[in-house]
C-alpha cells in the first residue's frame, strides 16, 4: 500500500546476527553458539527463517505489522491508564507511531521495532491501575525488562537492576516474599544461565563480547590512520586499532596469535558468511561472520586499546561524545530518504511538524574520511523531539524528587519516573558507547517520547491558560446555555 518494500538486506550483512544460511538452517544450535549478542532476536530470526511456511520477507512483514498494531495499542492503552481521554490517546498514538523514523522500523528486519514495543509494554505494565493483581503486575515488568535485556545488548544487567530493586522495594508492601523473590528469579535464571553459558563455553561470562569493539568503534574514529600507527610503533595501542573496527577476520591476521577455534559448529567456526551479499558498489562481497570465536581475543584487544585512547586523549572522546549527541535527534531524512510517494511525503509533513532545521555540526577536523559519518554530522536535528526530550526528563526528575521526599505520586509519576529513566540511561549508554548509531537507539524511544512528551507539555500548558489574558478574555466571553439551574458551558 505504501510502496516501500520490505528489505531483508539485514540478514545478509547484520552484523548482529549469526551469518544467516547458518541461523535459517540450524536456529537453535546457532544461538546456543552466540556470544557476540543477547540471543532473542536471533533465536526469533533463526525460527521464522526454518519453520515458517511463507517466504521470510512476508513472514517478517506480518510480523512487523503485528507489532506496529501492538505498539500502537499499547500506548493507546497506557494514556488511558494514566487519565487521558481515550479519543486524544489514539490520536497521541497514532502520530507516535506513523512518525517516519519509527514507521521506516516496520520495513527492515531489524530489532528496534519489537524493543520499543517491549519498552511500551513495559511502561503499560508500570501504569497498571490498582484493580490489577500486584503480583501479576510486578512479574509482568520483570519478564518484560529481562526479554528486554536479552535482545538488546544497550541495556544490560546494571540497567535491569536500577529498574528492578526500586519497584521490588514498593512491590515489598503488597506482595509475599516469595513473590519478590520470583522477580529476581526470572532474571537471575535468564540472564545467569546465558552468561554462565557463554563463561563455561568460550570463557566470557557476558552478554555480548564484542563490546570492547563497540568502544573502539567509539573513539577511533577520531583519529587519522597515521596517528593510530604511530600510537602503534610506540606501543600504546595494538596494530587491531590501526586496521580498524569490525574488519574481516584476514584483515586482522599477523595483528593478533593464531587462532583456531575449539566449537566446530559454523556459528562460531565460519570467517563469513557461505552467501554473498551486494555491496554498496553494486558487487557480491561475503559478510564477516563475527561470531567467529576467534574474534574474541580481538574484541578484548580492541577493548584495551579503546580504554587508553579515551584515558590519554580526553578531548577527542569529548568530541565524539558531543557529535553522537547531535547525530541522537537528527532527523534522519538526508540518509534515509524513502523510494515510496507516501512515506517522502510523510516524512516532509513530519518534518514541519518536528522542525526539522538544520544545527551547527560539531567539527570533524582531523577526523579519518567516512562519507557516512561526516553526512550523518550534517543532517537536520528535529528540535520538537528535543524539546519532548527534555520535557519528559525533567517530568521524570520532578515527580522521582518528590517521591523521594514523600510527597506520593499517582500512575502517571510512576510511569513518567520509569520511561525518563529509560530515555536518560538509552540516551547516556547510546552516545557513550557508539558512533554513528544513534538516530536507531533513538527510534526505541522516540514512540514514548513523544507520546507521554506531548502529555507532559499540554500538562505544562494549563496553568498557562488560566493566566495568559487573551486565553482567560476567551474563557469569560464563551456562551453559557441555562439548563434548568445548570449551566452548561458550550
Amino acid at each position: 500500500m505504501t510502496g516501500q518494500g520490505f528489505s531483508t538486506n539485514f540478514l545478509k550483512y547484520g552484523w548482529q546476527i549469526v551469518p544467516w544460511p547458518t541461523l535459517r538452517s540450524h536456529p537453535l544450535s546457532s544461538v546456543w553458539y552466540l556470544h557476540i549478542q543477547p540471543p532473542v532476536w536471533n533465536l526469533i530470526l533463526g525460527c521464522l527463517g526454518r519453520w515458517s511456511p511463507m517466504p521470510i520477507a512476508l513472514t517478517l512483514q506480518l510480523l512487523s505489522v503485528a507489532l506496529g498494531a501492538i505498539l500502537a495499542g499499547t500506548i493507546a492503552a497506557l494514556l488511558t491508564r494514566i487519565d487521558i481521554a481515550s479519543r486524544p490517546a489514539i490520536v497521541i498514538a497514532l502520530l507516535a507511531t506513523i512518525n517516519p523514523p519509527v514507521l521506516r522500523l516496520a520495513f527492515d528486519a531489524q530489532y528496534e521495532l519489537f524493543v520499543a514495543v517491549l519498552v511500551v509494554v513495559l511502561l503499560w505494565a508500570v501504569a497498571a491501575p490498582p484493580t490489577t493483581t500486584p503480583a501479576h503486575r510486578f512479574m509482568t515488568i520483570s519478564a518484560v525488562a529481562t526479554t528486554i535485556v536479552m535482545t538488546r545488548s544497550i541495556y544490560q544487567l546494571p540497567w535491569l537492576l536500577l529498574l528492578l530493586v526500586p519497584i521490588a522495594n514498593v512491590a515489598r508492601k503488597q506482595v509475599s516474599a516469595r513473590a519478590i523473590a520470583m522477580i529476581f528469579l526470572v532474571p537471575l535464571v535468564t540472564i545467569g544461565g546465558w552468561t554462565l553459558k557463554n563463561e563455561i563455553l568460550f570463557g566470557e561470562a557476558t552478554l555480548t563480547t564484542w563490546s570492547g569493539m563497540n568502544q573502539l568503534k567509539s573513539v577511533s574514529p577520531t583519529f587519522t590512520t597515521v596517528e593510530l600507527e604511530r600510537l602503534a610503533n610506540r606501543g600504546n595501542v595494538s596494530e587491531v586499532a590501526v586496521i580498524g573496527p569490525f574488519q574481516p577476520y584476514a584483515n586482522y591476521v599477523g595483528a593478533v596469535a593464531p587462532c583456531t577455534p575449539t566449537h566446530d559448529d559454523p556459528a562460531v567456526s565460519a570467517e563469513r558468511s557461505s552467501e554473498a551479499s551486494i555491496g554498496l558498489d553494486g558487487r557480491d562481497f561475503f559478510n564477516p561472520n563475527f561470531n567467529d570465536e576467534c574474534y574474541i581475543p580481538i574484541y578484548n584487544i580492541a577493548g584495551n586499546d579503546a580504554m587508553y585512547l579515551a584515558l590519554h586523549y580526553p578531548g577527542r572522546w569529548v568530541q565524539a561524545r558531543l557529535w553522537s549527541s547531535r547525530v541522537w535527534f537528527s532527523s534522519g531524512s538526508a540518509n534515509e530518504r524513502s523510494a515510496s510517494v507516501l512515506l517522502r511525503a510523510l516524512d516532509d509533513l513530519f518534518g514541519v511538524a518536528r522542525v526539522d532545521l538544520p544545527a551547527p555540526a560539531v567539527s570533524t577536523h582531523g577526523w579519518q574520511t567516512d562519507a557516512f559519518l561526516v553526512a550523518l554530522g550534517n543532517d537536520d536535528v528535529s528540535w520538537l523531539v528535543v524539546g519532548l526530550t527534555v520535557l519528559l526528563l525533567a517530568a521524570g526528575a520532578r515527580h522521582l524528587f518528590r517521591r523521594l521526599r514523600r510527597r506520593g505520586g499517582g500512575r502517571r509519576a510512576n510511569v513518567m519516573i520509569v520511561a525518563s529513566f529509560i530515555l536518560a540511561w538509552t540516551f547516556v549508554i547510546g552516545v557513550a558507547g557508539e558512533l554513528g548509531e544513534q538516530a536507531r537507539f533513538r527510534t526505541m524511544t522516540d514512540p514514548f517520547v513523544v507520546s507521554l512528551g506531548i502529555v507532559v507539555a499540554w500538562s505544562a500548558l494549563q496553568p498557562l491558560r488560566r493566566r495568559v489574558p487573551a486565553w482567560a478574555a476567551l474563557r469569560r466571553a464563551e456562551p453559557v446555555h441555562r439548563v434548568g439551574t445548570e449551566e452548561l458551558s458550550s
